[in-house]
């Protein structure tokens, strides 16, 4: 390993965690409802050509958690695979150890394109519903006073952008995630009260940039250029979420009703012509190695989580979640993964009065 390499391992703290939507005991959960959802579709020139998508609901559609739901296309060219997307989308009932991170939301998605004519665009949602009612006995007012919530979002996970040649056009390829959180009073119109993004956007000259918008803060974020450890790709940009935090207040009424939703969303374009892209968002990231050794035919995927997991490797207790190696087998020990928001992929909110210190999960 490199002393390069290693300097990284030294400042990174990676968990590929998706964070969670948690209510603490400030309100009552009267109903709580979620949605999955993944698309993988495949462009020419002209537009889609072919689409798969999917999507649950709970209790709709199934009562059975956790919920999930995969989309996937491929093409071959004769009898090797060429181009790839694949999908997966969870949501689990939230951990009940206590002090945990809130891991309901979970996203598992990667796309490789080496066609010169189709390109891939992958999206994934996972997204929580809580209705809630804050009472008098847990707020100590009044029905009909209101009161001022302090709230936090969780997010840990990466996203992975990749280019088997330097210099050529990356125009088009993106890796991001989206973070939001909506509170609708009864009765009032809704309102977002947060939302972030991060994201890998592909330049004309061949670079790779991170971004963020809304409430995302650039720092939250650990760049890394992992491509002297592949040999058979020149761009390799790895963006960590290590155990990102966002607060955001708002306002409810004590004894009125109200809902909070908590949403992931993961965007994946890749361009044609030997670009992929990827996301873990709550679990262990097995489509994004398994999806570039598929295409390349080689150990590439295999080598890229390697480089990533050798850094998870080298970081002080507590144990991080590893990728997955692809064909599910890795020669480190894999942690049990952490999963995400409310059940699901990646956010966590917590409901805390603002006279309460927030803690973290």
């Amino acid at each position: 390993m490199s002393t390069r390499f290693a300097s990284w391992v030294l400042c990174v703290v990676v968990a590929v965690v998706v964070a969670a939507m948690a209510c603490t005991a400030c309100a009552e959960v009267l109903e709580v409802a979620a949605t999955c959802e993944s698309r993988a579709t495949e462009l020419d020139a002209s537009g889609p050509v072919t689409v798969d998508s999917n999507v649950e609901r709970y209790p709709e559609t199934t009562t059975v958690l956790p919920m999930r739901v995969e989309a996937g296309i491929s093409r071959a060219v004769a009898t090797e695979v060429r181009g790839i997307a694949q999908c997966f989308s969870q949501f689990k009932e939230r951990n009940p150890v206590p002090g945990s991170i809130p891991d309901e939301l979970n996203l598992d998605a990667a796309t490789y394109s080496d066609l010169l004519g189709f390109s891939y665009d992958v999206v994934g949602l996972v997204e929580e519903r809580r209705r809630i009612r804050p009472t008098a006995g847990e707020t100590g007012k009044a029905d009909g006073e209101q009161v001022q919530f302090t709230s936090s979002f969780y997010i840990q996970g990466l996203l992975v952008a990749v280019a088997e040649s330097a210099g050529t056009s990356l125009s088009g390829l993106v890796a991001r995630v989206e973070a939001t959180v909506v509170h609708e009073p009864n009765g009032l119109p809704a309102q977002t009260v947060m939302s972030a993004t991060y994201e890998l956007v592909g330049q004309a000259d061949g670079s790779v940039v991170f971004g963020t918008a809304g409430d995302a803060n650039p720092g939250d974020a650990v760049n890394l250029d992992l491509a002297q450890f592949v040999n058979e790709l020149d761009v390799l940009r790895v963006a960590i979420l290590p155990a990102v935090q966002i607060s955001y207040p708002y306002t409810a009424t004590v004894g009125a009703e109200s809902r909070l939703t908590g949403r992931l969303r993961v965007r994946l374009v890749c361009a044609p012509g030997g670009t992929g892209v990827g996301a873990a968002f709550g679990m262990p990231g097995e489509k994004i190695g398994q999806t570039i050794d598929t295409v390349l035919g080689g150990t590439a995927g295999t080598d890229l989580v390697r480089a990533v997991n050798n850094t998870i490797a080298t970081l002080p207790a507590p144990a991080i979640q590893f990728l997955l190696e692809p064909g599910g087998g890795s020669g480190l020990p894999v942690a049990c993964c952490a999963s995400a928001p409310m059940g699901i992929v990646g956010l966590a909110v917590m409901l805390l009065w603002t006279s309460l210190r927030s803690r973290r999960r």
